[in-house]
């Protein structure tokens, strides 16, 4: 198992987590140390939707994610693959405990397939366990990838995920953000030949939630008991930086 993804999902520690994030100044230590985070950040302030249990830095999150640049969006996800051993130098906590929150808060009813095109992918075994190393936008209509020929298509059911139309004031956004610490399993591997591609179908389907380093950042004030600490990772598969 790969302990240097951050996955943290704040279990028992939410309350110092928003406490150090929001009210001892955390977030806005990041912001000032961030020019990219900051230009995110302050293209998000428009949307005035919250989500329920939520505050307005969700919603800003949430927003700064999906309006991000690609380089910025690929210096989070760098960091969220890599930083797990080394939480003291990692740059985006407070952007990746509201990320996290906001996935927990959004509590979707129902599981939702999404699709992306990724490159340069090892094909993973039917059977075996794999995860996103980073926060991921997805589309939820096939249609919307455009040329799939020669490609490489993962058909990703989440029981996890936030829909981004609904949370950040923008219509017609048929994506939804997944997160680092919701673990699949490779149901199927399909080459599949149609009028005018060809192409390769990995299909994940949900298995569990991982919380490795559960509130490591943000120490809790009392121990609890946490079954998704104990889902053992076969592989993790880094595919942000093929889906930009």
């Amino acid at each position: 198992m790969s302990h240097s993804v951050v996955d943290d999902m704040y279990e028992g520690c939410r309350e110092k987590a928003m406490e150090t994030v929001i009210h001892s100044g955390l977030l806005r230590k990041e912001l000032d140390n961030s020019e990219k985070f900051q230009k995110a950040w302050n293209a998000s302030t428009q949307c005035s939707f919250m989500i329920p249990g939520g505050i307005k830095e969700h919603t800003a999150a949430l927003s700064a994610f999906y309006h991000g640049d690609k380089q910025f969006i690929r210096d989070v996800n760098t960091q969220v693959e890599t930083m797990g051993d080394n939480l003291a130098d990692f740059q985006f906590k407070s952007f990746h405990f509201l990320l996290m929150d906001a996935l927990m808060l959004f509590k979707p009813h129902k599981c939702k397939t999404g699709f992306a095109i990724v490159d340069d992918l090892k094909i993973p075994k039917v059977g075996s366990a794999v995860r996103l190393a980073g926060f991921t936008m997805v589309d939820t209509d096939e249609e919307l990838l455009g040329d799939l020929e020669d490609s490489i298509v993962l058909k990703i059911k989440s029981c996890y995920f936030v829909n981004l139309e609904e949370s950040i004031c923008r219509n017609n956004v048929d994506q939804m953000l997944l997160s680092p610490s919701e673990v699949f399993i490779v149901e199927k591997v399909d080459q599949i030949s149609i009028e005018d591609a060809n192409y390769v179908e990995v299909v994940l389907g949900h298995s569990s939630l991982n919380s490795t380093h559960n509130c490591l950042m943000f120490p809790r004030d009392a121990p609890v008991s946490s079954a998704h600490m104990l889902v053992p990772l076969i592989t993790v598969y880094s595919l942000f930086s093929a889906m930009l």
